[in-house]
């Protein structure tokens, strides 16, 4: 648990920038979750660029969350399903081909756009499209989102927004803050950041997700696999250290396939016990490895293959031979 705290700084959304945040120096409880279900080594020298679900979900949770950042800072990409399109320069070509327009085979994309302007026709040429659309979001500061990804979020804002459940729980809560701090844990000051999506006037704490499958036991899995208990423990004992008041976490889990379901899911105690454990054997180690300056894979030297343990359940070894364990 924390003993202490000092030197905390709290910041609403629009003081502290997403950017601003995940440069400080402090610990995170993402990194965190790296560090205790990957390797010191993976959250140090690991790619850091984003994945498509990354760039959905950072889309989704400005939708939600702050719908005027995000009408200012994401773009719809172009839907290709709208018109016909070209969308190489091969199919540019042929395009030339069926109207008996001859065309140089060495002929440069440019080349050939400044000749198809000359007939007169006007085609859809997506590459074109998409290369002035990226270079007047880049010059105004936006991310384009992919158009199905577009409509998709829009459709899933639009099922929250009209839960009257939601919407009440939701009701005068404050997003995006930030709080930059140094707690003790067993004597040890540690330098921590948390940015919770959420926090209600109630002290609910949920933290939107959005999922795949919204099966409640698969996700409840879902939800231990990506860390979310130690997130979320992590997240409830600083904002109670800072406020001397109890928070009540939550993940606010909706599913990115129609109907879009969307779910509250309180943390059990339980849960958020683990999750403590877990954050603080991390900080320990990365503690460790920080003052050493050296950052361990999953173990150093040689060592047996593992058997994961739904396998070791279906298998018996005795004296180097092995029998299958029959399923009733």
């Amino acid at each position: 648990m924390i003993q202490q705290i000092r030197n905390i700084k709290k910041y609403n959304a629009d003081e502290l920038s997403n950017e601003a945040y995940h440069s400080h120096e402090y610990i995170s409880g993402s990194s965190l979750v790296t560090i205790f279900f990957d390797c010191l080594a993976a959250w140090k020298f690991g790619d850091k660029s984003e994945s498509a679900a990354l760039h959905f979900g950072i889309a989704s949770h400005a939708a939600l969350l702050e719908p005027e950042k995000f009408e200012r800072e994401f773009q719809c990409g172009i839907n290709q399903n709208d018109v016909e399109i070209i969308t190489s320069d091969a199919a540019l070509k042929f395009w030339f081909k069926v109207r008996g327009v001859p065309i140089k085979s060495t002929a440069s994309f440019s080349d050939m756009i400044y000749q198809m302007l000359q007939t007169g026709e006007y085609p859809t040429v997506l590459k074109l499209e998409s290369m002035i659309l990226e270079s007047e979001c880049k010059f105004a500061g936006k991310t384009i989102v992919k158009y199905d990804d577009y409509q998709t979020i829009m459709q899933m804002r639009e099922v929250i927004f009209n839960d009257r459940d939601l919407q009440a729980a939701l009701k005068d809560c404050r997003v995006e803050m930030s709080i930059i701090c140094e707690v003790m844990i067993d004597d040890i000051w540690y330098g921590i950041k948390i940015r919770p999506d959420i926090v209600t006037g109630d002290r609910a704490v949920p933290d939107y997700k959005t999922t795949a499958d919204m099966n409640p036991e698969k996700f409840g899995n879902t939800a231990h696999q990506n860390g979310y208990w130690l997130k979320m423990a992590l997240q409830k004992d600083v904002l109670e250290a800072v406020y001397k008041k109890e928070f009540r976490p939550a993940l606010l889990a909706q599913g990115k396939s129609k109907p879009y379901i969307p779910q509250w899911y309180w943390l059990t105690n339980e849960q958020l016990e683990v999750g403590r454990d877990q954050y603080q054997y991390a900080l320990s180690q990365y503690k460790k490895s920080s003052d050493a300056n050296v950052w361990p894979a999953y173990f150093n030297g040689f060592a047996d293959l593992p058997t994961p343990a739904y396998l070791a359940n279906r298998y018996e070894f005795e004296d180097n031979s092995m029998t299958i364990v029959e399923e009733e």
